[in-house]
């Protein structure tokens, strides 16, 4: 195992005002609703959308201004405007860019070509929202997504400077009777690569879009949840992870 690396030397955190910090910064409980950035960051319509928080609070644990961060699922580009508004430097890629500032390629076979300071990685939780596009990771089957989803954990391994944070915002889907966490999924394929900093979770309310979307399907999810002795999907898994 490489030697540690404290990964907060790399943020910009004024420890003698660590009073003035939001509780979730530490925590690892977070609610749905979080009030300290603005939520205008990114297409606010986009189905899935990244929590603007996540990014925030993100970027000022373990990054420094003008640090390159890399959004290897950039969605509606909500890490290109938090990264403007930081003061960092954003590379962002996805399979069906929504705008300009968003390269159109697959982090399954691309990566920068450059070293990055940090990765976001939001990628889809499987087909909980039915995205389009030839090669998406929206897919029914766990093995392909996993098999996917390791393809591009290599890429991000190689991408990212040692001693530096990957952050993984993953969900849970509900197929064939089965409840998956694909923070648990994924895990295996991790850790022998990066080492955990903690798991945050929380809860999103409504994905627009996504299978329980609307007062008449949540309440019919709400029956099954009963009838079935499961539980809601509502949360975001966000797994903070140092490479060693």
């Amino acid at each position: 195992m490489s030697p540690f690396i404290n990964p907060a030397k790399f943020g910009r955190v004024n420890l003698t005002e660590w009073r003035g910090y939001a509780p979730h910064y530490t925590e690892a409980i977070w609610p749905d609703v979080l009030p300290s950035s603005p939520q205008h960051y990114g297409d606010i319509s986009f189905h899935g959308r990244t929590h603007p928080e996540i990014i925030y609070v993100a970027l000022e644990r373990y990054t420094r201004c003008n640090d390159v961060v890399w959004d290897c699922f950039a969605g509606g580009g909500t890490t290109i405007d938090v990264c403007e508004h930081m003061g960092n430097r954003c590379i962002a890629n996805d399979i069906n860019p929504t705008r300009s500032s968003i390269i159109k390629a697959d982090s399954r076979v691309w990566k920068p070509d450059e070293p990055v300071d940090m990765v976001i990685c939001h990628p889809p939780y499987m087909d909980i929202i039915p995205w389009e596009g030839e090669g998406t990771l929206a897919v029914n089957s766990l093995e392909a997504f996993l098999e996917g989803m390791e393809q591009v954990f290599d890429n991000i391994y190689t991408a990212l400077k040692p001693g530096h944070v990957l952050v993984l915002i993953v969900g849970q889907v509900y197929k064939n009777s089965e409840m998956y966490a694909l923070d648990l999924e994924l895990w295996p394929r991790l850790w022998d690569r990066f080492r955990l900093l903690g798991r945050v979770v929380r809860g999103f309310g409504e994905t627009k879009g996504g299978a329980t979307s609307g007062a008449r399907n949540e309440n019919l999810w709400r029956v099954r949840r009963f009838k079935y002795g499961i539980w809601s999907l509502g949360i975001d898994v966000v797994l903070w992870l140092q490479k060693i």
